[in-house]
């Protein structure tokens, strides 16, 4: 959970293989293809994309970041949410590679070979 100040609780879930595809996805959609061009926009829609994949709830007005007044707040509270979002999911990504190395938990023995070693 993140609670923004004068906004209230938001709830994203935690980032998956597949939510990680469809926020490249939504990024790609948001952009028209041109990301990468302006660094605005690439926050813009980095921002939205995260968002539309991974809210679980948001408070009152907040249901669709897409559809909020472009402003001055709302893009100062967009970019604290952002910020604070991007920290959480950087702590269980490091969290998960520490717990990988347990026996069983990603240990290399234990992992199929997928693609042939001659490749």
């Amino acid at each position: 959970m993140i609670d923004l100040p004068t906004v209230g609780r938001f709830r994203f879930g935690r980032e998956t293989l597949g939510d990680h595809i469809a926020i490249q996805a939504a990024y790609v959609t948001l952009t028209n293809a041109q990301g990468g061009q302006d660094r605005y926009l690439d926050f813009i829609a980095d921002a939205l994309a995260h968002f539309q994949v991974l809210c679980v709830s948001a408070p009152a007005g907040w249901g669709q970041l897409a559809a909020l007044d472009y402003n001055e707040t709302m893009l100062n509270n967009l970019a604290v949410l952002y910020k604070e979002l991007m920290e959480r999911l950087k702590s269980f990504r490091d969290g998960a590679a520490q717990g990988s190395q347990a026996p069983g938990l990603g240990a290399s023995e234990n992992v199929p070979q997928l693609v042939p070693a001659d490749l």
